[in-house]
């Protein structure tokens, strides 16, 4: 036996050492290299040990998935696809097509030594003369290193892993092949696995992410700016604290996913974000980016959450809204959304980014204009600045108000309360601000009845310029063990009674817009209707009278009836705009549709009654199936 020197390793580790003790080593036996999915294993291989292995000991390491693979004759096409790159080139381009055929008919020990050229060119039939006739410089498949990937991610129903085994044993034992395999052996769980794996594999080594090590690699071969590898660098280890499993190992799948599209937010911020007032706070901003978008990274990496099953992450707010307003300390709380915010966001510094969440679960390009938005409303940033009452309010909500010294404190929550009472600040804020105004013990010994009385007054006054927020209610809840829940909740029904009227008003505004451009304006609709799908607030016909809506189609011609259905087919495809109140216009839609609708038309304009009633009746169906 040959023992390899410490210095004649690239990358000194126990590790590479092993392994390469067992391919200079005479064997006839296998090694199984596990470890969780995504750590590094894979990459560890064919990123580092694979280049000191063609540089030290001349092998020809190949990486064969097996994930998906059903048959041997599988494995095998998948080994000669990996082998045949390393042929001569006249070699391949001739018997390309032979060889992808035979190799499903000749034994896998063919395809070591000279075996690979007499077994392909015997059965080459005519062109066995042709191939013969070229110069056929092969790799010494005698050094033949083939590591088998995703061992543990066979389709398990199609190819046992005894078989798999098995085929090794051949390979192993035969031809003296060195064969690593990669999997997770926590996955497999037969007796006769482990049985047959006594025979087949002499070491099962544990691989042991180096996260230091690796991290460092994966920077400096990704194409990254200066300045944003040097911001991933200071962060290496909120990243890995971000990612880390319960074996503190991270996926570096995951890590990759997120250092690739993180950068787009990076760099918009640093480059293209210019509000005056938002210039001191860049490095807050991406902070608060950076933790948002590893919290998303993994969680739809790990397949939590996805662009259409948000989780309610989008309504995470409340959860810390709650926690602070009711003086409950933090706690995981025992459902997902709890605990995968208390984990990333222990002191409660949570904000909801949309764009960047459908960015990084794959549902939107990254627009940095639709960043800015959020950002700005998130800072009530107004013509490019944030005005000086909510300067005030961002100061007292941020935690580390401890840090004011007790005169500063006082004289902000003295300013702050001034600001409310003066109708400063939108009515979704005045719970809360309720809240900032009278902790620590009612700094300022306020009168909690008068001041209730006068904010209510504030908020009533300011109901007539209050535009509809959907989520209002998820936003603000209020838990009747706060000890000021006499004094919040008054608030907070006030608040939800006005967002209401908003709605109301809001809804008999959009119905009659829509209703005004399908008679007169039909062109402007179609152009907002289709560009509202990319800001995923598609336009809906929910509050759209249907009686008027189908007159208008009753009376159209032909080709503005094809526009029409087209128009409303595109609104309500595969589940789009599907509320209750969207499936109640359908239905009353497709009452009025389904009475001028004939199974055998004769003409355009039946057809495109009959194409009307049947679109309405599908997506009628899908929807109940979808709420059942």
């Amino acid at each position: 036996m040959t023992n390899l020197k410490d210095d004649e390793l690239k990358n000194n580790d126990s590790l590479g050492k092993l392994l390469s003790d067992y391919i200079i080593r005479d064997s006839n036996y296998a090694i199984l290299l596990t470890g969780g999915w995504g750590i590094g294993k894979t990459y560890y291989l064919k990123e580092i040990f694979f280049d000191d292995l063609k540089e030290r000991l001349k092998c020809s390491p190949i990486m064969v998935s097996l994930f998906g693979v059903t048959s041997i004759d599988e494995i095998k096409n998948r080994i000669f696809l990996e082998i045949y790159p390393l042929l001569d080139n006249k070699y391949v381009k001739i018997g390309k097509t032979v060889i992808s055929t035979l190799l499903k008919s000749i034994d896998i020990s063919n395809l070591y030594g000279n075996g690979v050229i007499s077994g392909l060119v015997d059965e080459a039939n005519n062109l066995g003369k042709k191939i013969k006739n070229e110069k056929l410089s092969l790799v010494n498949l005698q050094k033949l290193f083939i590591c088998f990937d995703d061992v543990d991610r066979v389709v398990a129903e199609k190819l046992s892993m005894e078989e798999i085994l098995g085929f090794v044993n051949s390979l192993v034992e035969n031809s003296n092949v060195k064969v690593v395999l990669i999997a997770d052996e926590d996955r497999f769980k037969s007796d006769t696995y482990r049985t047959i794996k006594e025979k087949i594999i002499a070491n099962t080594v544990h691989f042991i992410q180096n996260y230091e090590k690796v991290y460092d690699q994966i920077l400096e071969k990704l194409s990254l700016s200066n300045d944003y590898k040097a911001f991933l660098i200071n962060k290496k280890q909120q990243i890995k604290e971000a990612f880390k499993t319960e074996n503190d190992e991270i996926n570096l799948r995951t890590l990759k996913y997120f250092i690739s599209y993180f950068g787009d937010i990076y760099n918009y911020i640093q480059l293209n974000l210019n509000i005056e007032d938002l210039k001191a706070e860049k490095n807050k901003i991406i902070d608060s980016l950076l933790i948002f978008s590893l919290m998303i990274c993994g969680e739809f990496k790990k397949g939590m959450i996805s662009f259409y099953d948000k989780k309610e992450l989008d309504n995470g707010i409340s959860f810390f809204i709650e926690m602070y307003i009711n003086d409950k300390k933090p706690n995981e709380g025992d459902d997902y959304r709890s605990k995968v915010l208390y984990k990333h966001y222990p002191k409660g510094d949570y904000h909801y980014y949309p764009s960047v969440y459908n960015y990084l679960t794959g549902g939107d390009i990254f627009e940095g204009s639709k960043l800015e938005l959020e950002i700005s409303k998130q800072y009530n940033i107004e013509k490019g600045i944030i005005s000086k009452e909510y300067k005030i309010y961002q100061r007292l909500i941020r935690q580390d108000y401890l840090m004011l010294s007790d005169k500063e404190y006082r004289q902000l929550t003295a300013q702050l309360k001034r600001n409310a009472l003066s109708g400063k600040y939108d009515i979704q804020d005045y719970v809360s601000i309720f809240y900032y105004i009278t902790r620590n013990h009612n700094v300022l010994k306020c009168n909690l009845d008068s001041l209730l009385k006068k904010i209510l007054s504030v908020i009533k006054s300011k109901s007539k310029e209050h535009k509809y927020i959907p989520s209002l209610k998820e936003h603000i809840r209020i838990s009747k063990e706060s000890k000021f829940y006499d004094y919040l909740k008054p608030i907070y029904d006030a608040i939800i009674e006005i967002n209401k009227e908003a709605s109301i008003r809001g809804k008999r505004t959009k119905a009659s817009q829509i209703e005004y451009d399908l008679l007169n304006n039909f062109s402007k609709l179609e152009t907002e209707v289709y560009n509202s799908l990319s800001q995923y607030e598609l336009i809906s016909l929910k509050y759209v009278n249907p009686i008027m809506f189908f007159r208008l189609f009753s009376k159209a011609d032909n080709k503005k009836k094809l526009q029409i259905f087209r128009l409303l087919e595109f609104m309500y495809y595969e589940y789009r705009n599907n509320t209750d109140e969207d499936l109640m216009f359908l239905t009353e839609l497709q009452g009025y549709a389904g009475k001028k609708s004939i199974d055998k038309p004769m003409n355009n304009s039946s057809i495109l009654y009959k194409m009307l009633n049947d679109f309405l009746v599908e997506e009628m169906e899908k929807r109940k199936r979808w709420q059942a």
